[in-house]
């Protein structure tokens, strides 16, 4: 609409009626200008299409194809690559690939933790001494548009459908939610060996049990040997939970010592020692004792 002029004036038509295009101009520009900020703001950086955006090239490069996406810039632009972009890489390595508003790509040595300012990141190329032997624009930025939400969505319906040990998820989650009712056969599964002991403990039941086992044999062998004390002239010490036996030792070494230096000849399985008596060689009696090795020494 050309708005009218003072006083029916018709002089600088001209003027007026580019001064109202310019605004005219200016009004559609900012625009498309909101409109790209609002689809940033609901949608994000990156792709729009679905599809590839990465191919492998010829020798040592690779190639972003033409596609539109959106990128940050002050308020957010809708960009187009300018057609099939070819990008030069270093022999032997990796790099990640970042387009900006321009469609210029920049290589990175290392996938940046954000995006550097008015870019999208669009995969990762990796070449040996002479081609590019592979793309990945797995998780190259795309917009979240309906079509890639279903994408990803049956991705993910997949991922959750089958467990590592092909058990799906749904049937592990029926046999923890039946452990309320309990019964038997399948019901009541804890899993017990991934559970921990308490909030502050992350001990499992396995670690646990171990601890408990460790600190009863501990304790019994504590208990065990507790109670010894040294047996006269070299004897094997007297245990306090064997009493009986320490009785009948002790009994046996005095007879051989005081009464019957063969004494020792009526035990089986035993091997018995009495300094000066029997047992060390002494008296025409057998040598059990190791001269080589033993640190034995008799002591009155």
């Amino acid at each position: 609409m050309i708005r009218p002029f003072n006083n029916g004036d018709t002089e600088d038509v001209p003027q007026h009626l580019n001064e109202e295009f310019l605004a005219q101009d200016a009004t559609i520009a900012a625009d498309a200008t909101a409109r790209a900020a609002v689809d940033l703001a609901l949608h994000g950086t990156g792709r729009i299409e679905t599809g590839t955006v990465l191919t492998i090239g010829t020798g040592l490069s690779c190639g972003v194809n033409d596609c539109n996406y959106l990128v940050a810039g002050t308020l957010g632009t809708l960009d187009t690559t300018l057609g099939y972009t070819v990008v030069a890489l270093p022999a032997g390595s990796t790099r990640y690939l970042y387009v900006d508003g321009a469609g210029a790509v920049t290589l990175y040595t290392t996938r940046q933790a954000q995006n550097p300012t008015g870019t999208w990141y669009a995969g990762e190329a990796t070449t040996d001494g002479s081609v590019c032997t592979a793309v990945d624009d797995t998780d190259a930025d795309r917009v979240a548009g309906l079509a890639d939400l279903l994408s990803r969505m049956v991705a993910a319906e997949v991922a959750i459908g089958t467990y590592v040990d092909e058990t799906s998820i749904a049937d592990r989650l029926d046999d923890l939610e039946a452990i309320v009712a309990g019964g038997g056969g399948g019901a009541g599964q804890a899993f017990w060996q991934h559970m921990q002991e308490s909030v502050s403990s992350a001990r499992t039941p396995e670690q646990m049990a171990q601890a408990v086992a460790d600190a009863d044999v501990a304790a019994h062998v504590a208990a065990l040997h507790a109670g010894e004390t040294p047996g006269g002239g070299g004897s094997t010490p007297v245990e306090a939970f064997d009493t009986d036996a320490g009785n009948q030792s002790r009994a046996l070494l005095s007879y051989i010592r005081n009464t019957d230096a063969a004494g020792a000849e009526t035990q089986v399985d035993a091997v018995t020692i009495v300094w000066g008596k029997y047992g060390d060689g002494s008296n025409g009696s057998p040598d059990f004792i190791d001269r080589v090795n033993s640190t034995w020494e008799f002591g009155a």
